[in-house]
């Protein structure tokens, strides 16, 4: 997809700009210096599904806190492209896209790269995304401080700040790091893009059911290794999201089973910190949450026979979202669900780090420029699986009004298209499509009305377990 803002020129950049990805989107490697998470591993179409043996290497142990890793594991870069570890969290398409429309749209130079001959003003900050954030937003601290000094010694740049611009979870070690440790003195922006401030049901499903893929001495259990993550369990709702014959209430408030009580204890302490910091200083700089809002989300559960069952709605409401995070969780603390500030683009919550009117409002934020996305022509909302086992048919369903051309393209990540359909119009606001065959491999759905120009796009991936 060609850049929505071509120009000659690049804007001078004048603070300190800090990428931060969402869970699982840095790799990580082992003391030894191997790879143990990573795009070259295939994105789990390629080793992790092994019966999960390189997944598993990832567990951490019982009562880790909010201490560093204990096996050596380092955080060492961004994800590129298309990551998940499945029933987790939700796949994402990476950040090579948005890195290269920094250094495309900014004049920058970037921590880490070839060829630094100034100081960096744009630093991809990976981090441990097992660990609890509170561990993460530590080590962004003693990152981001000295490079901020060593920029603001050139001449001209001695009033520079901090910008954040934070994918999903990287928006909580960002806030965590702004509210708490006194981050807000350093700081002029923090952009969230689909970040679940105040959590998301996915986390809860995902430690309640535990995390399984597959079928026959071929399934994949991945339940330890997700319940012994505190940056998983500090993604659980803040928000009342249980339903119960007296009213919804929060996962402190009754027993969730299958899960630590504990953790889920301190994992809400996390979120009042938050809560706490941003009524304190979230005023000393600008505030900028861009989200998705018109994609079928879960955003409450029932609890039954020690499983948790996801429900679109709350109190009879039909919040929406990006696809993980509903509407209701993606405004920060300090900022009101109906405030001027919250910005829409229509994607998913995947989707985001490479959406088009998503880049149009960071150079707005970032240069105070007067450019607005152009809204899109019409609201899709789709549901699929991202995660589909080789031989899987992919089913998409589709909500969208009734009588239009809609189409659906399945990329390759070579770029080819693997399939083309015409969703089926079921005459009731809903259409359909599904698409077989497919090889292991990465893939990106996309979902538009035919001529509109605005598309819905969903980070896939077909594995292939096979035998260690």
């Amino acid at each position: 997809m060609p850049d929505p803002t071509p120009r000659t020129m690049r804007h001078t950049l004048n603070d300190v700009v800090v990428v931060l990805p969402g869970i699982m989107g840095s790799a990580l490697e082992d003391r030894d210096g191997h790879e143990v998470w990573g795009t070259s591993m295939g994105t789990l179409v390629k080793g992790v599904l092994t019966r999960g043996k390189a997944a598993k290497r990832l567990q951490l142990p019982d009562g880790i806190g909010d201490a560093p890793a204990p096996d050596g594991v380092v955080a060492t870069s961004l994800l590129r492209d298309i990551h998940v570890i499945p029933g987790i969290w939700s796949v994402s398409i990476g950040y090579e896209r948005l890195l290269g429309w920094f250094r495309d749209t900014f004049d920058v130079v970037e921590a880490g790269r070839a060829g630094e001959t100034r100081p960096p003003n744009l630093v991809p900050f990976p981090y441990d995304w097992r660990l609890s954030n509170r561990a993460s937003a530590v080590a962004l601290q003693r990152t981001v401080e000295p490079i901020l000094e060593r920029f603001r010694a050139q001449p001209g740049h001695a009033d520079a700040k901090l910008v954040f611009v934070a994918h999903s979870m990287g928006g909580l070690v960002t806030r965590y790091y702004v509210d708490v440790l006194g981050g807000h003195e350093l700081t002029r922006k923090v952009i969230t893009l689909g970040t679940p401030h105040r959590g998301a049901l996915n986390a809860l499903v995902s430690l309640v059911n535990g995390v399984s893929k597959g079928f026959g001495p071929f399934k994949l259990d991945l339940t330890a290794l997700a319940r012994s993550m505190p940056g998983l369990f500090q993604l659980l709702p803040e928000y009342a999201c249980i339903e119960s014959p007296n009213g919804l209430r929060k996962t402190t408030e009754i027993v969730v089973p299958e899960i630590d009580s504990g953790m889920v204890a301190d994992a809400m302490r996390f979120h009042e910190e938050l809560r706490t910091g941003a009524t304190q200083h979230g005023t000393k700089y600008d505030v900028h949450p861009i989200l998705a809002r018109t994609q079928p989300t879960d955003t409450t559960a029932r609890l039954s026979n020690g499983e948790v069952t996801a429900v679109r709605t709350i109190e009879g409401r039909d919040e929406l979202g990006d696809g993980t995070v509903p509407r209701l969780s993606a405004s920060p603390y300090g900022v009101q669900p109906t405030s001027a500030t919250l910005r829409y683009v229509m994607d998913k919550h995947g989707g985001l780090p490479a959406n088009a009117p998503v880049l149009v409002e960071l150079e707005g934020a970032l240069t105070a420029s007067d450019i607005v996305a152009r809204a899109a022509d019409y609201e899709i909302g789709v549901r699929c699986d991202d995660v589909l086992l080789a031989g899987e048919s992919l089913d998409v369903a589709i909500e969208v009004e009734s009588d239009l051309v809609v189409d659906v393209v399945l990329d390759r990540d070579d770029g080819a298209v693997a399939a083309k359909e015409l969703a089926l119009d079921h005459g009731d606001g809903t259409y359909a499509a599904r698409i077989d065959g497919l090889a292991p491999g990465r893939y990106a759905l996309r979902v538009g009305v035919r001529g509109s120009g605005d598309t819905v796009t969903t980070p896939i991936v077909v594995a292939e377990i096979t035998e260690d």
